[in-house]
Order: structure tokens, then C-alpha cells, then sequence
């Protein structure tokens, strides 16, 4: 059904929201897989989009959806439609946003190594403020490849945490851009980052493998994160991954299981995972209320 899955978000309802990135659309699924609502299709017009690469749901239930190259697209839902809102423009190029109350966190997605993250009102083009700092050297393509990377709001701590796509290191920032603490990968495998001189074009490659790059972090209900991590140790070895449980309150976190079905969305009393496999698909999981409460 998918043609590649790059978002997935649950919202109050239990309801899927899935962002398929060949297609350009929005899909809304209920937990049984029946479609809900559908959105978008390449293209320009108000309801459609030029490469989304992330969305998430403010508390008003706006649904804001951020296109590559610094736009957010604001919908209202109504049953199976979608009502446009407006478009406005960001000084972003990024690749992963996530929403705290009706603010919307962006990664900038830039070389600079200051300012990791912007933060938004939705209806404004100007910055409320950005923050945080990354990997500072070599070249700006080696800056913005290095300093791309994840985020995960914590709603109920009014908190953002960003990982680091291929760096071994989680930050936790209050909304206000104060970091409260930096966390490692202890038996990460890091890859290598190859740049030519700039006489040679200024190219930067990334060679694989060994090496292992951060899929997605999410938040965890009340105080956690779940960070997982894609690990590939050979030309012929297929690709695993490792998913870690972290405290948000202190950064202390372990691994809790390797080749684990990875999993892209957590909420009320369920949570998706994306099995490997040939042609993407997800799985809904149901806690029990001892696990959701």
C-alpha cells in the first residue's frame, strides 16, 4: 500500500496518520488498517506537496507538515477532508520537526553548528528562537551531513530532544533552548565521513559499512524516550537494529533489544512498528493498561 513510509503520528483518537514520501500523501488509518482520510499528491496546489519530509499534530489538532527546503503547509481535518489553512515559509532545510503544544520545533538542517534547532509559531516566518550546537568542523557539506538528525517532543515536560543521525549522542533541551543533558551510545559503531579537498570539488561521502545511523527517536509516554538505531557490519551482512529506552529525566538509558520490529509511533494505548521487509508496512500494537498507564 505504502510506496516509502518517512512519518507516522498518532493522535488523540487512537488514528494513524502515515506520510508516504513516493506519493506525497497523508494517509489516516484507524487500527484495523481501514483508511480514514486521505491528503496531498505532488504538486503545488494548497493540497498537495513538494517533498514533506516530516508532520506532526499541534494541540489544536492543526495538522502542519513541513516540505525540504523551509515550508510548513497548515490543514484543518474534517471527517475525511482536509481544509487548507496556509503555507509559510522557514529558514530551514530540514528533515524532521516535531509540535509542543501549537509550537512547532524544526531541525534547521544548516552548516552552522549553532542554532540545531528553530523553533516556530506555525502562522510565522521569523524564528522564536533556535539552539542548540553540534559537530563544528571541516567543510559546510560535512556540517549539515553531520549535524542532521531527530527530534522528539516531550509534551508533558514542555521538552525537545534531538539525536544525532550518524553521532552517538542524544541532547534534551526545556523549550526555552537550555540543554539539560548530553547522552552517549557506548557500543555504537561509527561510520566514516569522507570530504575532499576543496581542489577536488569539496565533496563529502559516507561510505558504508561498518557503521550505524539513528532511524528515529520518539517520545515514550510520561518521561522516556525510544531512540533506535539502524547497524550494518559488513557489504554482506543484512542491516539490524538496536532500540535503547532512555530517561528523559536524567539522560541514563539502556538497550532493551536488538532486531527489534522498529517502531515509528507511540501513543494512547498503542504503538506502530515497521517490519522489515520488501515493500514497507506497519504494525499496530495494543498495551494493556498496566503498560500505558
Amino acid at each position: 500500500m505504502f510506496g516509502s513510509i518517512q512519518d507516522v503520528e498518532i493522535d488523540g483518537r487512537g488514528e494513524i496518520y502515515v506520510l508516504d514520501r513516493l506519493s506525497s500523501a497523508i494517509i489516516v488509518f484507524d487500527s484495523t488498517g481501514t483508511i480514514l482520510a486521505e491528503l496531498g499528491g505532488e504538486g503545488d496546489g494548497p493540497l498537495e506537496f513538494r517533498l514533506p519530509v516530516a508532520f506532526d499534530l499541534l494541540e489544536n489538532g492543526t495538522l502542519v507538515v513541513e516540505e525540504l527546503g523551509g515550508a510548513l503547509k497548515l490543514f484543518e481535518r474534517h471527517g475525511p477532508q482536509f481544509e487548507f489553512l496556509g503555507r509559510t515559509m522557514i529558514a530551514s532545510f530540514a528533515r524532521d520537526m516535531c509540535a509542543l503544544g501549537n509550537r512547532v520545533f524544526a531541525e534547521s538542517g544548516f552548516s552552522s553548528y549553532e542554532g540545531l534547532v528553530a523553533e516556530y509559531a506555525p502562522d510565522s516566518s521569523t524564528p522564536v528562537r533556535s539552539f542548540g550546537d553540534g559537530y563544528a568542523f571541516g567543510s559546510e557539506l560535512t556540517r549539515m551531513q553531520m549535524n542532521h538528525g531527530s527530534l522528539a517532543c516531550l509534551s508533558g515536560s514542555d521538552r525537545v530532544a534531538f539525536g544525532f543521525r550518524t553521532q552517538p549522542r542524544v541532547d534534551l533541551y526545556s523549550s526555552a533552548g537550555k540543554r539539560l543533558w548530553t547522552a552517549g551510545v557506548a557500543d555504537y559503531v561509527q561510520g566514516w565521513t569522507l570530504e575532499a579537498p576543496p581542489e577536488e570539488g569539496g565533496t563529502v561521502a559516507t561510505p558504508r559499512p561498518p557503521s550505524e545511523w539513528l532511524f528515529g527517536l520518539r517520545p515514550f509516554y510520561g518521561d522516556h524516550l525510544i531512540a533506535v538505531y539502524n547497524r550494518q557490519m559488513s557489504s554482506t551482512s543484512e542491516e539490524g537494529s538496536r532500540t535503547y529506552l532512555v530517561d528523559a529525566s536524567t539522560g541514563w538509558g539502556a538497550l532493551i533489544g536488538v532486531d527489534l520490529e522498529r517502531i515509528v509511533a507511540i501513543g494512547g494505548s498503542m504503538y506502530v512498528t515497521m517490519p522489515r521487509g520488501l515493500y514497507p508496512r506497519l504494525r499496530v500494537w495494543h498495551l494493556d493498561a498496566a503498560a500505558s498507564g
